[in-house]
């Protein structure tokens, strides 16, 4: 899988999840981002990609908060 597939699969899992359960990914995400670690930098860009591409007032709002 390359990085364009995931992106793809991530920004459809953010668009078709509900309020509460995009909340909880996000999280997810945000969490591997407390440690420096080899995922850190991945999953850093993965939400700024995600946040760029994804063109919804909410889903950016949720990953702004």
């Amino acid at each position: 899988m390359n990085n364009q597939e995931v992106l793809e699969f991530f920004t459809k899992l953010m668009k078709s999840l509900e309020a509460e359960n995009r909340d909880h990914l996000i999280n997810s995400i945000l969490n591997e981002l407390r440690y420096p670690s080899n995922q850190t930098y991945y999953f850093s860009c993965l939400l700024l990609c995600i946040f760029s591409e994804i063109k919804n007032e909410q889903i950016e709002e949720h990953i702004i908060r």
